[in-house]
């Protein structure tokens, strides 16, 4: 089996830019950042900082979903994908 790097974010020509995973890190990260330097939002969800980094880094696992991979045709075609989802399309 073929191992995928699913993406998430595109380049300014529509290449795979940053991975689903990159981006679920990079999101985590801030979230947890902003919920130290403002303990009202702690206060307000009754979640530690740990558990508001966890749900904002999931905040996009669905683009890990052929609906959302297939917007870039230059991933299709990375991973031989093109006549596959062609024909899970009709």
């Amino acid at each position: 089996m073929v191992k995928m790097d699913y993406w998430a974010k595109t380049t300014s020509d529509g290449y795979p830019g940053i991975s689903v995973l990159e981006h679920m890190r990079h999101v985590g990260a801030v979230a947890g950042q902003l919920a130290k330097q403002n303990k009202i939002i702690l206060g307000l969800l009754g979640l530690n900082i740990g558990e508001i980094s966890s749900l904002a880094a999931f905040h996009d696992i669905g683009k890990i979903s052929q609906g959302f991979q297939r917007k870039s045709p230059a991933w299709l075609e990375e991973y031989g994908l093109q006549e596959k989802d062609i024909a899970e399309m009709r």
